[in-house]
């Protein structure tokens, strides 16, 4: 969902890389590979819209029958955006994709949670920097 995505005429582009080296440029994304989405006639509804209600009226950008779970799992966890091109081909606007949901629903860990209470002492940091307890 993008609501800039209401052009008819444009062109929208999923751009993804592995080694996370898309860089914007004054003529649109480059590096990585590129797939071409399509905007669905409907917007989200039923147990999506009511989970993302405040995504229930946008456009919907899909990537149709390429759209096979594997692939998306797979762009996932690469660097990705999107971009919308005009007729000729120009940039017209790009942005980088929210994906905390699809996460949650792709990646969900549905088995046994297991606590040995164990531990004496957990370190986190962040960056570089050791957060104290």
């Amino acid at each position: 969902m993008w609501p800039a995505a209401t052009d008819a005429d444009a062109t929208y582009r999923l751009h993804f890389d592995p080694n996370a080296a898309l860089e914007l440029t004054k003529d649109g994304i480059s590096g990585g590979s590129v797939l071409t989405l399509t905007v669905a006639a409907d917007s989200i509804t039923g147990t999506l819209a009511a989970k993302f209600p405040h995504l229930a009226n946008l456009p919907v950008l899909t990537l149709g029958e390429m759209g096979h779970r594997e692939q998306v799992m797979m762009i996932l966890k690469q660097q990705s955006a999107v971009s919308m091109h005009d007729q000729q081909g120009a940039l017209i606007d790009a942005t980088g994709i929210q994906i905390p949901g699809v996460l949650d629903d792709l990646f969900a860990y549905d088995g046994p949670w297991v606590w040995s209470g164990l531990a004496m002492r957990c370190d986190f940091t962040y960056g570089r920097r050791l957060l104290d307890p």
